[in-house]
C-alpha cells in the first residue's frame, strides 16, 4: 500500500491539482449534495475545501485568504472549481458541478 500512496504523491506533484471550495450552510440540503458528489468522483489530485459562515470559515479564511469572497450565491450553496489557480464560475447546480470535475 505504502509504493501506491507514494505514486499518488508523485503524481499530485507532478500534475495540476483541481481545488474545489464548497460554500454554504453545512446543514443545508444542496450543501451535502454537493459535497457528496466531490467525494464520490476519484479525482486523487483534487483539494477540497469547504467555506461556511461560522468560527471554522474564519479559521479556513486566515489559513486561505482567497476563500473570503466565496460564498453562496443568492442564499444557495456554491461551488467554485479550480485548476491551476483560475477558478471557473460558482455554480449551485449539482449537475453543473459534475460537468466540471474531469
Amino acid at each position: 500500500m505504502g509504493y501506491t500512496q507514494l505514486l499518488t504523491a508523485v503524481d499530485f506533484i507532478a500534475g495540476h491539482s483541481l481545488e474545489i471550495v464548497i460554500a454554504g450552510a453545512p446543514g443545508h440540503k444542496n450543501t451535502q449534495t454537493m459535497i457528496r458528489a466531490v467525494q464520490e468522483k476519484f479525482l486523487p489530485n483534487k483539494v477540497v475545501l469547504f467555506h461556511n459562515d461560522d468560527q471554522d470559515g474564519k479559521r479556513l479564511e486566515a489559513l486561505s485568504p482567497f476563500v473570503q469572497v466565496m460564498g453562496p450565491l443568492n442564499q444557495e450553496p456554491a461551488a467554485y472549481v479550480c485548476k491551476q489557480y483560475a477558478c471557473r464560475f460558482p455554480v449551485t447546480e449539482v449537475n453543473r458541478l459534475n460537468s466540471l470535475l474531469h
